[in-house]
């Protein structure tokens, strides 16, 4: 009598080929059947009956239906009956983790989310891979780690466990890696003058530091508005997103100067369009002084009106003749943009006013066309 064996086949062998044999941690193919609540049932082939719990997925089951194909991972296989165990997470899981051995060899940074704290340091999960952050190499070292949950990072990993699928990395090597690149790029390319949206990392009494790229320059609290600013805090937060230009640069120490003050609301600019020398004005008082008088010409640029020329006579003390909020005639004498200075005279407005212009005159014509008959034609009179 012949048997199978003696014609050459081998029931076994023919069996896994036609069930098509699975093993655990096979990725393959293939297509829901159906959507449970607990769990969703895969078509994998006509000899295993599929099935992935909703733990294992990395969907939200409103996200799927009937009829797509997902790429899955085998878990486990229950002979038995057919059954397998599959997981969506183990493909990201693997994918996540060959990425990180690339990133090793090629010493490259990845970014991950910051999903445990622990008293040693932090969890940052990369593509479903846990990667240890020791506290050590966290930015700052030894920060407050649980205040990083949730929060996204970069990180440089230097070491991964094959048998565990696990990693360890470092935070602070990330970025410090990451801004010595970009420090180097802003070099080669920043001019005085360019504009960046910078954000602001930290205000100190005598400016703010914004981080412009990668790199942190200065704004200095006089260059944060036209008029004098008491507290930084009333302009910026930490953690603004503000609009500064570049005012000047010092590669060799690695400084850089900003400005956040626009051109466009330079005072100096309205008053020179409004204003110019030998104007008579009425401005008001500001501030007293025993040597003078500062008085206001327009938002942001004060006048000095010096005690010599506050009156035709002599006064010892002006606060004893001006009250601050009074408004006085004067005349400008001097607007000076470079060193940001005007100076005016009330006595020369007083000089020069028909007023008294005709107390001096020998009669009733207008002063203006009166000339004295001892100046000479081609000098003005006195």
């Amino acid at each position: 009598m012949t048997t199978v064996e003696d014609q050459g086949f081998n029931f076994s062998e023919e069996l896994d080929k036609s069930f098509g044999k699975l093993r655990v941690g096979d990725q393959i193919t293939g297509v829901i059947t159906g959507i449970a609540q607990s769990e969703v049932q895969v078509d994998i082939g006509p000899q295993y009956a599929g099935y992935i719990a909703v733990s294992e997925l990395i969907e939200q089951l409103d996200a799927i239906k009937v009829g797509d194909e997902l790429e899955v991972a085998v878990v486990k296989i229950h002979d038995a009956d057919g059954l397998v165990e599959l997981s969506r997470k183990r493909i990201v899981n693997q994918s996540g983790f060959n990425e990180i051995k690339e990133a090793v060899a090629a010493g490259t940074i990845l970014t991950g989310l910051v999903t445990a704290a622990l008293d040693a340091g932090v969890f940052v999960v990369y593509k479903g891979v846990k990667v240890f952050i020791h506290n050590s190499q966290t930015d700052p070292p030894y920060t407050n780690t649980r205040a990083l949950i949730g929060t996204e990072v970069p990180f440089k990993s230097s070491f991964v466990d094959e048998r565990r699928r696990s990693a360890k990395g470092s935070i602070r090597i990330a970025k410090l890696e990451k801004k010595t690149a970009a420090t180097q790029v802003l070099w080669q390319t920043i001019e005085v003058g360019q504009q960046y949206e910078g954000i602001v990392k930290s205000l100190v009494s005598f400016g703010a530091f914004v981080d412009i790229g990668g790199v942190d320059g200065l704004v200095h609290i006089s260059d944060i508005a036209w008029k004098k600013v008491q507290q930084i805090e009333s302009f910026f937060n930490v953690g603004d997103k503000i609009l500064v230009r570049v005012k000047s640069l010092d590669p060799e120490h690695g400084r850089i100067s900003l400005i956040y003050k626009k051109d466009e609301d330079n005072p100096w600019v309205k008053a020179e369009s409004q204003f110019k020398e030998g104007d008579t004005v009425e401005v008001p008082i500001l501030l007293i002084k025993n040597f003078g008088v500062f008085v206001g010409i327009v938002p942001g640029i004060d006048g000095f009106i010096h005690i010599s020329e506050l009156s035709t006579e002599f006064i010892q003390a002006p606060a004893k003749i001006f009250n601050v909020g009074d408004i006085v005639k004067a005349k400008i004498l001097e607007m000076n943009k470079e060193k940001q200075r005007i100076k005016l005279s009330v006595k020369a407005a007083q000089e020069g006013s028909p007023a008294e212009s005709a107390e001096n005159s020998t009669d009733s014509t207008d002063p203006q066309d009166q000339k004295d008959e001892n100046t000479p034609e081609n000098e003005p009179a006195c």
